[in-house]
């Protein structure tokens, strides 16, 4: 059984990581304490788990920026509490958990002979958490498309809603191109410069999510958005299709060159680096209900973007059986299960499944992966109204006042198990909650002052998932 485990954290679109990390080691140091508020986790439950504490960390992860636990954690317990600040750079804690495990069966038969009690047995093993940001992810199934194959498909989505009222400056630029012809650094410029600002339009006015590659919109760990234009090793973009025989020198040559090139250093260098000495382990999470209201382009946008990763990710046919081997574990999440009372809950997750095709659940030699609808930290708690209904209260920061009120409710829509339908899409359009602007729900001030753990939905089962044979 390894001694180390890495956990290796990514989101989606807004999914909320900075929260779920935080919540995920109050969870492992607290659980000795209050066990009985993770009653799904066999580890915290038998009192298996006796102590858990963040150590520095060893190795290469030395080298990687540290998680701000302690930080988060004041946040959350301020006197006017608010959400850590998120970043978009590979972060990283460590932590040191003490294990005690039952006698082996000779050691139990002395027991008896001697009439002493049960001895016990104490492990340490150390849990490293990597939190990377979901754009780095969306470049995996870029390991299986050639340039070509991008380039066909980039461009194709570019040219259909809701892209293409974005793209037009990009296509320009990129259709003025001849690839067969020799390469101008100039042509490459201008056109390079389009399509980055295509993607961050993309991002930030179209809240769009499948946008390749990853590191021109998160490119802080090769020197921001400066480097990305100025370096030559990322001035490539897509193409259209060229004669089969590439010329020497050409524009799809260059390029070509420098998209492999791409995948090679920073795409497969980057998951290789995620190996740890032990055993590795993926999470993702998505903001299904964020997706939904934002109507059915973004939707289907964001669907897609987490089918593609969840098909990378498939150990037995994906790209990370060639960073980890052997078995790996995913867990898919759809965090923010705290906005919807617990019948919502189970549907939110029912949709996860759907659009995972069958990816999450599945069991064999060398694939495990789970899906859940779980907040981390949960913000709300579970209420009815005066004719029994179900819905959520909780506390809303007001935006314009930063006051915050303790006393709100909301009865939000559960999701559909399966597609939505066109009645769905109308009827949520009516109720006004397509392009709705969710509130920031906060954890109630007193209630953390009188509680030592955090609240949380299902992250005892998430931890049982993925520290199984761990912990």
């Amino acid at each position: 059984m390894a001694r180390d485990l890495r956990l290796c954290v990514t989101g989606l679109s807004r999914a909320g990581k900075t929260a779920f990390i935080t919540g995920l080691v109050h969870a492992l140091c607290i659980a000795p304490r209050v066990p009985q508020a993770f009653p799904a986790w066999g580890a915290a439950r038998t009192g298996r788990l006796v102590h858990a504490r963040p150590v520095p960390p060893q190795g290469a992860v030395q080298a990687i920026e540290a998680f701000p636990y302690e930080a988060n954690l004041a946040a959350l317990r301020a006197e006017s509490p608010h959400w850590p600040e998120a970043t978009n750079s590979v972060r990283a804690i460590t932590l040191e958990l003490t294990l005690e495990n039952p006698p082996g069966l000779a050691l139990r038969a002395l027991d008896r002979v001697l009439r002493r009690a049960d001895a016990k047995q104490r492990e340490t093993r150390r849990v490293t958490i990597l939190d990377y940001p979901g754009e780095w992810a969306l470049d995996l199934p870029m390991l299986d498309q050639d340039f070509a194959a991008w380039s066909q498909a980039t461009l194709a989505a570019m040219a259909r809603p809701p892209r293409a009222a974005l793209a037009g400056s990009a296509l320009a630029a990129i259709n003025a191109i001849n690839p067969a012809q020799p390469y101008s650094d100039e042509a490459a410029r201008a056109a390079h410069l389009a399509f980055v600002e295509f993607l961050e339009a993309a991002r930030t006015q179209g809240r769009l999510a499948l946008l390749q590659p990853g590191l021109f919109l998160r490119p802080e760990k090769v020197g921001g958005r400066a480097a990305i234009l100025a370096q030559e090793e990322f001035r490539f973009f897509p193409l259209p299709a060229s004669a089969k025989r590439v010329p020497a020198g050409s524009f799809a040559a260059v390029l070509g060159r420098r998209y492999q090139a791409y995948r090679r250093d920073h795409v497969r260098g980057f998951f290789d680096s995620l190996r740890g000495p032990g055993t590795t382990r993926q999470v993702v999470l998505f903001d299904l209900l964020g997706a939904l209201s934002s109507g059915p382009e973004g939707y289907a946008d964001a669907s897609a973007a987490l089918t593609q990763v969840a098909q990378a990710m498939r150990p037995r046919m994906g790209v990370l059986a060639r960073f980890f081997g052997g078995a790996v574990r995913v867990l898919y999440a759809a965090t923010k299960a705290d906005y919807l009372p617990p019948k919502g809950r189970q549907r939110l997750r029912a949709h996860l499944d759907m659009l995972l095709g069958g990816l999450a659940g599945t069991q064999g030699e060398r694939e495990q992966a789970r899906s859940l609808a779980l907040s981390a930290i949960a913000a709300t708690r579970d209420g009815k109204d005066a004719e029994g209904r179900p819905l959520v209260a909780g506390c809303v920061r007001d935006r314009a006042t930063g006051a915050l009120d303790c006393g709100v409710t909301f009865r939000f829509p559960a999701p559909p198990a399966g597609p939505p339908t066109a009645r769905d899409w109308a009827a949520w359009e009516a109720a006004g909650l397509v392009g709705f602007d969710w509130p920031e729900f906060l954890p109630d001030p007193e209630s953390l002052r009188a509680r030592h753990d955090l609240p949380h939905l299902g992250l005892d089962e998430a931890l049982e998932f993925l520290l199984d044979g761990h912990a």
